[in-house]
């Protein structure tokens, strides 16, 4: 088929872009993004750097995990959900307490279905005493200097139980490289507080699962979580640890989910939930498309449960029907995606070490919300001016 066509070159598309636009330059349609660099109209083999990541990067017999919350209430009630669920197609149902009074053993000792439980930081020290025989993960920092024996015992037969959350930096309006290199700082000072207290850095970095919220640039969501596995790498290097795979819990964003027209959101939280997949996360959690406004508007029990329903399915979909998991790394070969996957790795890396300059994530903390605050700024502006469009919020109103 190939034969059927001429080769062309860069120059032969740059000379075609010019006479479209009347003698202006390619560049009037290259893509400013608020990472710090712009995006050509297209590319080449010429853009594509060398292989930035491998399969050793990735879990083996990679997959993505539906993972369901379910915001605690009573124990007996929720065992059923949960159980209901499974049932349904989830793979894992996260118990959310937010009250640390909450009877959290309960719940560890009477689910039969995989779970996991996130809980407030003065809840963390009821898991120190557990038996669980059932599939069992942790979506809450667990562990601290003062508790490494702990970390230790749970990691043991449940692996992966010293979560870090990327995602409180990205729903506060950091872009994908500042959200990246906030994040690994955070995880480097966990690490250093770890080893400190008595642990190898390959029991803690062996032990490490983060979460990351998916925003609505497709692309660039993608190689953002291309390019956590690269700097994951140099750091696993960095403490001559033993390499495991970085394990990464995405999250549909609720940064751009909005209320104005919620079946947006639905649609925002496919292509989230996608490039997620695509992405490489080993699993996810799709918000419902009344998220985040079901704690405050008054909505139907019926509507409450088709939007949970809907987020749950479409996960489903994704993978059972559209078979996204089925690749190992999707974006690999795409001189779009590595180049950006590069891009961001390079810019994010440098960031890093700048706030490891200043001191380390807690000691940075004035730099990183500086940081973070400019860009959501920018966000919010581009926002009103309309120059960043939310369909159905900004542009494309539902007429009332």
């Amino acid at each position: 088929m190939f034969s059927e066509f001429s080769p062309q070159n860069t120059a032969e598309w740059i000379e075609g872009i010019h006479k479209i636009l009347k003698g202006q330059s390619a560049d009037v349609l290259q893509t400013p993004l608020y990472e710090g660099f712009s995006t050509k109209p297209f590319y080449t083999i010429e853009d594509k750097p060398a292989p930035l990541l491998q399969e050793a990067d990735f879990l083996a017999f990679h997959t993505c995990l539906n993972v369901v919350p379910l915001y605690t209430t009573k124990v007996e009630d929720d065992l059923i959900i949960a159980q209901e669920w499974i049932d349904k197609g989830a793979d894992l149902v996260c118990f959310i307490f937010q009250d640390a009074k909450a009877d959290v053993e309960a719940y560890i000792a009477q689910c039969r279905v995989p779970f996991g439980v996130s809980l407030p930081t003065d809840a963390v020290g009821k898991l120190e005493n557990v038996q669980v025989e059932n599939d069992f993960w942790l979506f809450a920092e667990c562990a601290s200097p003062t508790s490494p024996t702990a970390l230790k015992r749970l990691a043991q037969p449940f692996r992966k139980m010293l979560h870090v959350d990327f995602q409180a930096f990205e729903e506060a309006g950091a872009n994908a490289v500042q959200s990246l290199a906030f994040g690994f700082s955070h995880i480097v000072e966990v690490a250093d507080q770890l080893t400190e207290a008595g642990l190898s850095p390959s029991e803690v970095l062996g032990s490490m699962r983060v979460s990351v919220s998916i925003g609505g640039n497709y692309f660039v969501e993608i190689a953002k979580l291309r390019a956590m596995r690269v700097l994951w790498r140099n750091i696993v290097q960095a403490y001559q640890a033993t390499f495991e795979p970085l394990y990464i819990h995405a999250c549909a964003t609720s940064r751009n989910k909005m209320q104005e027209d919620r079946y947006n959101n639905l649609l925002r939280n496919t292509t989230e939930a996608m490039a997620g997949i695509l992405g490489g996360a080993d699993s996810f959690t799709t918000l419902p498309y009344t998220s985040p406004f079901s704690f405050f508007d008054d909505i139907s029990q019926e509507d409450l449960i088709f939007a949970k329903r809907i987020a749950r399915n479409t996960l489903i979909v994704l993978k059972e029907e559209a078979h996204l998991d089925k690749v190992t790394d999707a974006g690999a070969g795409s001189y779009y995606i590595e180049w950006l996957t590069k891009e961001i790795t390079e810019k994010a890396w440098a960031l890093f070490q700048e706030t490891e300059a200043k001191g380390g994530f807690t000691q940075a903390r004035t730099f990183i919300d500086q940081q973070i605050a400019t860009t959501a700024q920018q966000r919010q502006a581009d926002f009103e001016a309309g120059k960043a469009i939310l369909v159905g919020v900004n542009k494309y109103k539902v007429k009332s």
